[in-house]
């Protein structure tokens, strides 16, 4: 499950694993992002600095050529990360993206993305007990206030939170198609413009 709430720029993913074994399962899961906080995705991602707090159990990135903008990138999950690299030879290394080195590693090098092929790569091992369903919240966000961004990590780390926010957003976007059925053309536009809103919103979310 992907979505955006209504009133915070954050990308959701809800991932539910479920055991169908009856033993314990172990599982390496993990999240793989490309980053971009410029209009220029070539030139930005060799200068993304990277910061980890085990604290939120997050991960920060600011483009450093863009001086002129507080924005700050931030990646959390649910699960403790275990380990991460902000380079991209360190996850695939001879490999590739069907079949990256990363995985077979036991640790990531925690490296920085400054003057490297900036990606970012959280590694979560996650426990499931025999028969048992588990929810992962993966976040991906961006805001230029860390006190805000603090916040938003530890309301949507929570699963129940995140699917309460995803039935708000459902009935919001609900009530506007059900406004737009009607034949008042000026209602259609103002849901068009909405629905826009909130496509942008999705899209940046994801590209920063």
């Amino acid at each position: 499950l992907i979505f955006v709430p209504e009133k915070d720029p954050v990308k959701v993913q809800i991932l539910t694993l479920k055991n169908k074994e009856p033993r314990k399962r172990e599982l390496k899961v993990v999240y793989y992002l490309k980053p971009v906080l410029d209009e220029d995705e070539i030139k930005a991602h060799h200068f993304l600095d990277l910061s980890y707090d085990k604290k939120r159990n997050a991960i920060f990135f600011q483009n450093q050529i863009q001086m002129d903008t507080k924005q700050v990138g931030y990646a959390a999950t649910s699960e403790p990360i275990q380990t991460y690299t902000g380079d991209r030879n360190c996850f695939f290394g001879k490999g590739n993206l069907a079949d990256p080195e990363g995985l077979k590693k036991v640790f990531l090098d925690s490296s920085n993305s400054l003057f490297r092929e900036g990606r970012i790569v959280l590694e979560m091992n996650v426990e499931i007990e025999a028969f048992e369903e588990k929810e992962l919240i993966l976040l991906l966000g961006c805001e230029e206030e860390r006190e805000v961004i603090e916040k938003t990590v530890d309301y949507y780390t929570k699963p129940e939170t995140c699917q309460e926010e995803f039935r708000r957003v459902k009935r919001y976007w609900e009530e506007m198609l059900r406004k737009s059925s009607s034949k008042n053309t000026i209602g259609i536009n103002e849901s068009a413009i909405k629905w826009m809103e909130y496509v942008s919103n999705i899209f940046f979310s994801y590209v920063c």
